[in-house]
């Protein structure tokens, strides 16, 4: 059975990436075709913990009053969810062939952490590099979908929602957010990320991102009569060498063994020697040390 695929959208808060799983999943579910929706912070016991510090019941106290935990904690938490997270609930449905899909995972962290985290832009690189350290255990995905919105439309959403204002929802450090979003595959080279523009209907990003998930499918998809173009290509690279036959080699003639003479055997027999020791004994020199040994022991 060939696994899963494990496909993620990500963006700032109000991009519609929640919105987007729950589409993608009833497409491919009304196409009986096995899937799973997920999401991060996960309903796991450190993910309820997260949700409970997001939604500001959870806070830090301190001289200048209760405060939410800083951003190395954060990151912290978040990796801890993800992995456990990966372990109970996505890897599981991948090995059996289930297509998961998840509302954010790593990018996450490396944007928001490396987003609230103080100092300068000089700072930022040493920052994303323990961050994905954090992570460097968590399985990759095979397709990311970034929602590429302006913070301001983003902000509309979020107030058309309704509910509580969370940890990160400030316009602020949205609009950061999405600067670090638009250069998503620096965050996260080596994976494969589609961007797809937030900005416009719903129905429109659902179809862009259903195109983005059957491009990618039709790369990893190989016909069973022809070569995928990444062999094709491995093939043209590799050098074809010159076979050579090896030379036979002559046979000798088979020598006549001579009988030995009667009356030999029972001549050897009757007057044992250190070398009848050691070809009664076998072949190998540990045995042949060792049955010498004893034939002298015994001798003497």
């Amino acid at each position: 059975m060939s696994e899963g695929s494990f496909i993620v959208a990500e963006g700032i808060d109000g991009s519609g990436s929640t919105t987007l799983v729950e589409q993608l999943t009833a497409h491919f579910s009304s196409r009986q075709r096995p899937v799973y929706r997920t999401c991060e912070p996960s309903a796991g016991p450190v993910g309820a913990l997260i949700r409970q510090i997001l939604s500001h019941r959870i806070v830090v106290p301190g001289d200048i009053g209760p405060t939410p935990p800083g951003w190395a904690t954060m990151a912290l938490l978040f990796a801890a969810d993800r992995l456990d997270h990966l372990e109970a609930d996505v890897l599981p449905r991948l090995q059996r062939g289930i297509m998961v899909i998840s509302d954010r995972y790593d990018l996450s962290s490396l944007a928001y952490q490396s987003a609230t985290a103080p100092g300068g832009p000089g700072d930022v690189e040493p920052i994303v590099n323990w961050i994905r350290e954090l992570n460097r255990h968590a399985r990759r995905p095979d397709l990311t979908l970034v929602l590429d919105v302006s913070p301001e439309v983003a902000a509309d959403r979020r107030r058309t929602r309704g509910g509580s204002r969370e940890l990160y929802e400030v316009l602020g450090l949205q609009e950061r957010l999405a600067r670090a979003y638009a250069a998503a595959e620096e965050l996260v080279p080596g994976d494969r990320v589609v961007h797809i523009d937030a900005n416009q209907s719903v129905g429109s990003v659902l179809a862009a991102a259903l195109a983005a998930v059957e491009r990618r499918a039709s790369v990893e998809r190989c016909s069973p009569w022809r070569w995928c173009s990444a062999q094709l290509r491995a093939e043209q690279e590799t050098p074809v060498l010159p076979t050579s036959r090896a030379p036979r080699r002559k046979r000798m003639p088979r020598r006549k063994l001579r009988r030995a003479p009667a009356g030999c055997h029972a001549a050897r027999s009757s007057a044992p020697s250190r070398v009848d020791s050691e070809i009664s004994w076998g072949d190998s020199r540990s045995n042949r040390s060792w049955s010498a040994g004893a034939f002298v022991a015994g001798a003497s």
